[in-house]
C-alpha cells in the first residue's frame, strides 16, 4: 500500500538527489534507544574508504528523521560519539543496521513537513468523494466518523423517495451524536450520503493514500511542490540544476530558462493542480434538483 515514506522516497530520487549527486551513507552495526543526550554509534565498513573522514566534529548524521552531531570519532573501532536530536529533530529508536546519512543536503524531517503541507493544500480544489450508509439518532440527525468529511454532495434515504427534495450539511459536533453529524432537512431512519473528504494531514510516514483521502492521480503534484518548497533559496549545483531541468522537459514543461528551478517546479505544480481541478470541477459540477431523484439533471 502506498505510504508517504514511499512518496518521500520517489522525491529523493527523482528531484532532490540527482544519480551523480547521492548522499554520502553508512549502515550502523548497533541499535539506539530514544535517550537523549549523548550517545554511541559504531559504524559498519565505508564502501569509499575516504567517505570516513567526513566523520569529523561537528558533522551532522541522519538516522530516519532524527539528526545527531558528531562529538568525536576513533577510527579504530568506527565508534562515533554522537549528540542525539541535533537541530531540534526528535530522538527516536533506531535499529542495527539502520541507514546513516552524512551530511544530508535535504534532512528527511524537512522533506516530509514539506510533503504533508503539499497534501493537505490540494484542498479544496482537489478533494475526494465517498458514499456512506449512515443511520439518524433523531431526525434529520446521523453520527459520522469520517474525520476528512466536509461538505454534503448530496442526500437521499433508503427507501429513495420522491416526495422530499434532501439537502445537508456536515458538522462538527452534534449533542445528538456526541460528535460529527450529518444533519438534513428532514428524515428519520437509514439515509445515503454522498459527500466531500478533504486531503488529511500526515503524522507519521506509514500513512496511507487513504487515510489521507490522496489519490494516486495527484501524487506528482505533492512531490513537485515539496521539491519547489525545499529548494526555494538553495545554490544548487550545475550537475542539479541540469538534472532537475531535465526531469522538467520530460514532463513537457519548458517555462524560460532565467527563472529559478524552484520557480519552474512550482509552475508545474500549479499545471497540474489545474489540470486535476477542472477534471474535478467538471465531474462534480453542482446538480439541479428535481421533485423526483430519478430526475436530477447535470
Amino acid at each position: 500500500m502506498s505510504t508517504v515514506a514511499a512518496l518521500i522516497g520517489r522525491l529523493n530520487r527523482t528531484i532532490l538527489y540527482p544519480p551523480d549527486a547521492q548522499p554520502i551513507l553508512a549502515f550502523s552495526t548497533n541499535a539506539l534507544t530514544a535517550v537523549a543526550g549523548d550517545d554511541q554509534l559504531t559504524i559498519s565498513a565505508f564502501a569509499v574508504p575516504e567517505d570516513e573522514q567526513l566523520l569529523r566534529i561537528g558533522t551532522l548524521l541522519e538516522a530516519d528523521q532524527e539528526l545527531m552531531r558528531v562529538i568525536s570519532y576513533v577510527p579504530a573501532t568506527r565508534t562515533v560519539t554522537v549528540e542525539r536530536g541535533a537541530d531540534d529533530t526528535t530522538i527516536a529508536q533506531h535499529d542495527a543496521s539502520s541507514k546513516i546519512i552524512f551530511d544530508p543536503l535535504f534532512p528527511r524531517g524537512d522533506v516530509f513537513v514539506a510533503v504533508s503541507e503539499n497534501i493537505t493544500s490540494l484542498f479544496p480544489r482537489l478533494y475526494t468523494v465517498k458514499v456512506e450508509t449512515v443511520t439518524t439518532v433523531a431526525p434529520g440527525i446521523a453520527g459520522i466518523e469520517d474525520p476528512l468529511a466536509v461538505s454534503i454532495e448530496s442526500v437521499w434515504d433508503d427507501a429513495r423517495s420522491n416526495t422530499v427534495d434532501y439537502h445537508g450539511e456536515i458538522v462538527d459536533y452534534h449533542p445528538a451524536t456526541g460528535g460529527r453529524a450529518v444533519v438534513t432537512n428532514a428524515h428519520l431512519g437509514v439515509m445515503w450520503v454522498r459527500y466531500r473528504r478533504r486531503l488529511g494531514t500526515a503524522t507519521a510516514e506509514t500513512d496511507t493514500y487513504v487515510a489521507l483521502g490522496l489519490d494516486t492521480q495527484w501524487v506528482n503534484i505533492v512531490r513537485v511542490g515539496a521539491a519547489a518548497d525545499l529548494l526555494v533559496g538553495r545554490d544548487l549545483s550545475g550537475t542539479h540544476i541540469n538534472h532537475i531541468s531535465q526531469v522538467l522537459e520530460a514532463e513537457v514543461v519548458r517555462p524560460g530558462t532565467k527563472t529559478s528551478i524552484a520557480l519552474r517546479l512550482a509552475q508545474y505544480r500549479d499545471l497540474l493542480l489545474d489540470r486535476f481541478g477542472k477534471e474535478m470541477s467538471a465531474e462534480y459540477r453542482p446538480k439541479v434538483q428535481m421533485q423526483s431523484w430519478r430526475n436530477n439533471i447535470v
